[in-house]
């Protein structure tokens, strides 16, 4: 198993709907009933002005979609949890939500796992020298892109087949690339 398969289920996981659409993810050890991972998706309209900045949707008032705020453990365990929960949250929100698109800050330390699950850089935002986080988006209907880099969202979001149109649009309005693989290869290594 590479480092971005989905991991058997050794976590307890739990969901609770805060509203309509706006989801907290978690994720605990059994043994230690520690928390090591945490997602919390809300829809971009209801997103704090602060938040929205950060990540530079701001910038781009038109671009609809969730903004996720993101956390894990640095060890394996938490990186792991993360990914287990990024698949849950992208099948059960795609069975209810027609999201385009997700946004997240992201730490410095998890980088590289969100590039090989399909996060792309965000192209549009201004750099905040004292910020080390980078805002990213996830691009859902981009499953060519989620295949080829072999990440288990691929799977997860297998139902939004025949959106390419609509994610070659987005990231055309976005200024993404769509071929960043490369190049976050690069940087990670």
């Amino acid at each position: 198993m590479n480092d971005t398969e989905r991991a058997p289920a050794l976590l307890e996981q739990a969901l609770f709907r805060l509203d309509d659409d706006v989801d907290l993810y978690l994720s605990e050890a059994p043994e230690s009933e520690r928390l090591v991972a945490s997602l919390r998706i809300e829809p971009m309209r209801l997103a704090r002005l602060k938040a929205l900045v950060d990540t530079g949707a701001a910038w781009l008032p038109d671009v609809d979609g969730a903004l996720v705020h993101l956390a894990a453990d640095a060890d394996g365990e938490g990186e792991a949890a993360l990914v287990d929960l990024l698949c849950t949250a992208c099948e059960e929100r795609s069975a209810r939500l027609d999201e385009p698109a997700w946004l997240a800050r992201c730490e410095p330390g998890l980088l590289p796992l969100l590039r090989t699950l399909g996060w792309r850089d965000w192209p549009s935002t201004p750099a905040h020298a004292a910020d080390p986080a980078l805002p990213m988006v996830l691009v859902l209907d981009d499953l060519e892109y989620l295949e080829r880099l072999r990440s288990p969202l691929a799977q997860a979001l297998a139902s939004r087949s025949g959106r390419a149109d609509r994610a070659v649009a987005l990231l055309a309005g976005l200024g993404a690339e769509r071929e960043p693989a490369a190049r976050a290869s690069a940087r990670s290594a």
